[in-house]
């Protein structure tokens, strides 16, 4: 999900005016009021090939990215199922589940993004107005963390991210209200709230692993538990994007 296309989706508008339920549906069925509809299925894999005269001890530190070629030889970086559906006319939904080995030859799963987003909230115009997401999902700060590899521009994970956002992205479960204003420029304001501990979330209360593995600026771990709201990791974030050609955007 790139959020400098002017809000654009990557679903079929399943709102009232917008295609009927079952029309590009993959699959569909009713449950109770609802029409539950699986939209859209892909996969996509990632792998590299490369030699360097660094030992594979060396390049396990160097690319700290989880999916970033660390090894002499062949690297499988990834083999992504991403699933986007609609429960019809009010939610649409998306999950990416990815598999990959790590740098033991070790067979890997995780839930990378799960989430749902309302379509039906008010003030705004339609598809342009209010919205919440709800789910587990990427931080959306900066143009960086909240793209999937396969998105990426280069083969590996810049280091800076990989140091503040973790070698997986920054994500976490939570919610997000997000507000695409009606200026003529895209515009967007989100609100978001996440859980701050785990591996995903090393400069925040992360856990006792992270802390073995890289200690952040020297100080001990100290599991305090998730006590108000204090506990969670907040963003607010206000992006205006600008297209400045056919293939060149920009974003403040």
């Amino acid at each position: 999900r790139d959020t400098a296309e002017a809000g654009a989706s990557v679903l079929p508008d399943v709102s009232a005016g917008g295609a009927r339920p079952g029309d590009s549906a993959l699959l569909s069925t009713s449950l109770g009021g609802a029409r539950l509809q699986l939209l859209d299925v892909s996969v996509n894999a990632l792998a590299a090939a490369g030699w360097s005269n660094a030992s594979d001890d060396e390049l396990s530190f160097l690319q700290g990215g989880g999916h970033d070629p660390n090894q002499r030889g062949f690297t499988f970086q990834q083999l992504e199922l991403s699933l986007a559906g609609a429960v019809d006319p009010y939610f649409n939904a998306e999950a990416h589940l990815i598999w990959f080995l790590d740098g033991e030859g070790e067979s890997r799963f995780e839930l990378e993004e799960a989430f749902a987003t309302t379509t039906r909230l008010p003030f705004g115009l339609e598809q342009h107005g209010l919205e919440l997401e709800l789910g587990h999902f990427f931080t959306e700060f900066g143009r960086h963390n909240p793209r999937h590899p396969h998105e990426w521009d280069w083969q590996d994970q810049p280091i800076v991210a990989t140091r503040f956002f973790s070698g997986d992205g920054m994500r976490a479960p939570g919610f997000r209200v997000g507000w695409l204003t009606p200026l003529p420029w895209y515009s967007e304001i989100h609100v978001r709230l996440q859980n701050a501990q785990g591996e995903t979330m090393p400069s925040f209360l992360a856990n006792d692993e992270v802390f073995e593995a890289r200690p952040i600026g020297g100080r001990p771990f100290a599991s305090s538990g998730v006590r108000g709201s204090d506990d969670l990791v907040h963003l607010l974030r206000l992006v205006n994007g600008f297209d400045l050609g056919d293939e060149t955007s920009a974003q403040l």
